[in-house]
């Protein structure tokens, strides 16, 4: 939990739905599974890598319909912020990669608008999605967005919603983690048992028989004693001697009827089998994500009497520099699907 989130608790408020607080397993896991836990799983982090640098490396700006089609206007006040430096500390490149990350993880990126006396956008600050609550004013209809104590209305907020936001019963978009919950908790089930079974020499657990009974405290002394001699890869090769016909017999673990391995390998697969081919990762992965930002940009950023002259895009080639064949096929495929 965040810094936010743990400070809402501590004052007895009710955390955010988006929240780490909220994401305890539903799978009777002991493993907290939250955004920050979720990336320390190996497919999580390779795909939320590459989504988000790849969208963070694709230049954005503001073009200006013509007769002829269209003009990319440099001189709009929109287009220094969309395409070098949102705000004061970071570049495009970061704010728009912050921007994807969110989405994989949260569901919802959301940036405070900054606007001058005039009423020009001159910053952009992104926000924790964890620490932002959303709802609808029930005299007035409008959105309202509270975040750190403070509240919002929509044209304040640049609020990029991932899927399940649906305006009315849902104001927000689904959370991936928190959605799959159950499934990321076995990942790291999976991952810890992995890891404990190596630390421990990759030795199947153990029991130690006696011909007598032990007191509480001697059982408790003589683990204590084997597990500091002979336990952990440290101690991996070393030779004990056992007294008194004492006995170590091993529990059998077949790793192949877990079907361990198959789980593991599925994990890898199931979830990053698609990071670089091509033209299908650039269509289906990074456009449908770069059109829910672009939308948003346009329906927000730009005035209605201004958004009938001007738009802003992602320019996809940056995605396939070097590869004339792979942009002719994306330019085909996209003309095809309108």
């Amino acid at each position: 939990m965040n810094a936010f989130g743990r400070l809402m608790v501590k004052l007895g408020a009710t955390p955010p739905p988006d929240s780490d607080f909220w994401y305890k397993p539903v799978n009777g896991s002991k493993w907290f599974v939250s955004t920050d836990s979720a990336m320390r799983i190996t497919a999580v982090w390779a795909c939320v890598r590459v989504i988000a640098e790849s969208i963070g490396s694709l230049p954005c700006g503001v073009f200006r319909r013509t007769a002829d089609g269209r003009q990319l206007d440099r001189n709009h006040p929109l287009y220094y912020l969309l395409h070098d430096a949102p705000n004061d500390d970071m570049s495009a490149f970061e704010f728009w990669e912050l921007a994807a990350k969110c989405l994989c993880l949260h569901g919802n990126f959301y940036a405070r608008i900054v606007t001058n006396m005039r009423g020009d956008v001159v910053r952009l600050v992104p926000l924790s999605p964890a620490g932002m609550r959303v709802a609808r004013d029930p005299e007035t209809g409008v959105l309202v967005y509270t975040y750190a104590n403070q509240m919002y209305t929509a044209s304040d907020i640049l609020h990029i919603p991932g899927l399940g936001y649906d305006g009315e019963d849902n104001l927000v978009g689904h959370s991936p983690v928190s959605y799959m919950a159950q499934a990321l908790g076995m990942t790291q089930d999976a991952e810890g048992y992995g890891a404990n079974f190596f630390r421990n020499n990759a030795t199947p657990p153990s029991y130690l028989t006696v011909p007598q009974a032990l007191s509480n405290e001697a059982r408790n002394n003589l683990q204590t004693w084997l597990m500091s001699n002979f336990g952990g890869v440290r101690n991996a090769g070393k030779i004990g001697v056992l007294e008194q016909g004492a006995e170590i017999k091993s529990v059998s673990i077949n790793h192949r009827d877990m079907q361990f391995l198959e789980l593991r390998q599925y994990q890898k697969a199931e979830n990053n089998n698609i990071e670089h081919q091509g033209i299908d990762f650039a269509t289906h992965t990074i456009r449908p994500w770069l059109a829910r930002i672009e939308k948003r940009i346009n329906m927000q950023l730009f005035g209605p009497r201004e958004a009938a002259s001007y738009y802003a895009e992602f320019n996809m080639d940056a995605l396939l520099r070097g590869d004339a064949a792979s942009r002719a096929t994306f330019y085909s495929s996209m003309r095809n699907i309108g």
